[in-house]
């Protein structure tokens, strides 16, 4: 069953339970799994593509940037969510962009950004919950970049993050960064 999406180069369709993608971009033919058809909604899997597409036909444009991630990711995923949940959604892209800056570059993200994050929304007095769910967005989003080809990978994708104490930072400890775990 083919669907065309909004986009002319881009085809959705359904191969067994999975949404698949195919563009066709300057003569080559690429072809994406965009998810499972029980997880993902028809109206999500149509701008995940169109999303992915957009990623094939300006790949060699300006360098992706936090805003643009932010952006595309909000498009996608409001036509499918409640109101609370894009506005939490919406807190945490703002958070992002005051912490990390919107025109920065997504290949210099780096765990240590995100730790950083993690301490700083606790000395502004945040839950330790709340600051849990804002650093599991944060990483939902990366992700999508991920999924969409604007980033290569999740600086913070299968990290645990350690849990910010209001009771102060220990000595001894400290956080070992992205440069020296590539080194081991």
């Amino acid at each position: 069953m083919n669907t065309s999406d909004a986009q002319p180069n881009v085809t959705l369709y359904n191969q067994g339970d999975y949404f698949y993608a195919r563009s066709v971009v300057q003569g080559k033919t690429h072809r994406k799994c965009i998810g499972n058809r029980s997880k993902v909604s028809r109206g999500e899997a149509t701008a995940k593509a169109a999303a992915w597409s957009r990623t094939l036909t300006d790949r060699e444009s300006a360098p992706r940037t936090l805003g643009q991630l932010l952006d595309w990711y909000f498009k996608s995923r409001v036509s499918n969510l409640s109101i609370a949940s894009v506005r939490s959604l919406r807190r945490t892209g703002d958070i992002l962009v005051d912490h990390l800056g919107e025109d920065t570059e997504l290949g210099d993200l780096d765990t240590l950004a995100f730790v950083e994050l993690r301490t700083k929304l606790l000395a502004l007095g945040y839950a330790e919950n709340t600051v849990r769910k804002r650093t599991k967005e944060a990483k939902n989003i990366l992700d999508f970049g991920v999924q969409t080809g604007m980033m290569d990978k999740n600086p913070v994708h299968g990290r645990a993050l350690p849990v910010a104490s209001k009771k102060g930072s220990r000595r001894d400890r400290r956080i070992i960064q992205d440069a020296e775990i590539y080194l081991v």
